[in-house]
């Protein structure tokens, strides 16, 4: 029986993540180059962190759940899910009982593609 000891899934737990982040840093540059050149990899990398840790807390725990939540941060801005002008938002967010993970992060990412557009119209 082979035996995985907890610093062995501690590492091959943070590999998954910096693949996961590495990802993610090539999606914004792909999609939003503009967003990319404006915050440098720098800020770029510590805001997918940070939407990683936001998605957690919300239950996003898959890697498209996180992906996700973090695309609608660079669309929405960083703290969207606080956003007074966003209520639907945190509605969606903290529907836990009624939708599965999936149905709520699909929820989401729809009503707020629809909010970036709209604003893009706007300008």
């Amino acid at each position: 029986m082979v035996v995985i000891r907890k610093e062995q899934m501690r590492a091959l737990e943070q590999r998954r993540e910096e693949q996961c982040e590495e990802a993610l840093i090539g999606f914004i540059r792909t999609w939003y180059p503009r967003q990319f050149e404006d915050l440098g990899e720098s800020e770029v990398r510590s805001r997918i962190r940070h939407g990683i840790e936001k998605a957690r807390r919300y239950g996003f725990t898959e890697g498209r759940q996180c992906a996700l939540y973090v695309e609608l941060a660079f669309l929405l801005g960083k703290d969207f899910d606080r956003d007074s002008r966003l209520p639907w938002a945190q509605s969606i967010l903290t529907d836990e009982e009624s939708v599965s993970t999936d149905q709520r992060i699909d929820r989401l990412y729809r009503h707020g593609k629809l909010e970036a557009a709209q604003r893009e119209s706007e300008r």
